[in-house]
C-alpha cells in the first residue's frame, strides 16, 4: 500500500511544468464545442465512468484517470481511457478493484492529502473532482491547472443518464457532496490564480 502511494511522486514528475486540464462529468460540459481545446492541454485529466462518448465537446484523451469506483473494471478503464495514470482518488482502500495488468499504472492518492482535503469539507466528503483538483493544484508544480464539466451538482452527472449507456437510471441516493462549499473551494483557488476555469 505505502509502495503504491509512494509512486505519487512519479505522476508528480509527470505534470511538473505542463498545462493541466480536468474535466468534469456534469451534462454542463456538452454543448460548448470545446473538444479541440480540451485535447490542447498537455494532460487531460479525466474521473470515474466519465469516458468520451462526444469527442466534439469532451476531447479524446485520457492522460490521468482519478477513480472512486469499485465497478469500474480494469478492461473499462484499458478499453475506455487507456489512461498513463490511474489514481485511486477515495481514502476508502478496500474498495479498490483488483488491477492486475495495470498495477504499474496505479497510484493511491495519498491519505494525507485526503484527510486535509477533508477537513475543507466536513461533514461532507470531498467528490473525485475537488480530489483531483485539490492535488494538481496544491501538490503539484504543473504551469497550469484548468477545469470544465464542473456545476457543483447543478446539473446531473451525465453518466447516470440512460442515453449514455454508462448507466441504467439515476442514482437514488443523496449525494455524499456539498456543492456549495466544493465551489466556495474552487473560488477560492481562481481567486489565487491557482487554478482557471476553461471557456
Amino acid at each position: 500500500m505505502y509502495e503504491l502511494e509512494s509512486k505519487i511522486e512519479l505522476l508528480k514528475n509527470f505534470v511538473a511544468g505542463k498545462s493541466v486540464l480536468i474535466v468534469g462529468n456534469s451534462e454542463s460540459i456538452f454543448g460548448l464545442g470545446l473538444g479541440d481545446k480540451i485535447d490542447s492541454f498537455d494532460v487531460v485529466v479525466r474521473m470515474n465512468l466519465g469516458r468520451v462518448k462526444k469527442p466534439f465537446q469532451q476531447g479524446t484523451r485520457t492522460d490521468v484517470l482519478f477513480t472512486s469506483v469499485p465497478k469500474l473494471s480494469e478492461s473499462d478503464i484499458v478499453s475506455w481511457f487507456d489512461p498513463k495514470w490511474v489514481v485511486w482518488a477515495t481514502s476508502k482502500r478496500d474498495r479498490v478493484p483488483e488491477f492486475r495488468n495495470i498495477n504499474d499504472r496505479l497510484i493511491y492518492h495519498p491519505m494525507s492529502y485526503w484527510e486535509e482535503l477533508y477537513e475543507t469539507q466536513a461533514p461532507s466528503r470531498p467528490s473525485t473532482g475537488l480530489i483531483a483538483i485539490n492535488f494538481f493544484s496544491n501538490h503539484c508544480a504543473c504551469a497550469s491547472v484548468s477545469y470544465i464539466g464542473f456545476d457543483f451538482f447543478e446539473t446531473d452527472t451525465f453518466y447516470h443518464k440512460k442515453r449514455f449507456g454508462l448507466l441504467r437510471k439515476k442514482l437514488k441516493t443523496p449525494r455524499p457532496h456539498d456543492g456549495d462549499s466544493e465551489k466556495k473551494f474552487i473560488s477560492d483557488l481562481e481567486y489565487r490564480g491557482k487554478l482557471f476555469r476553461l471557456s
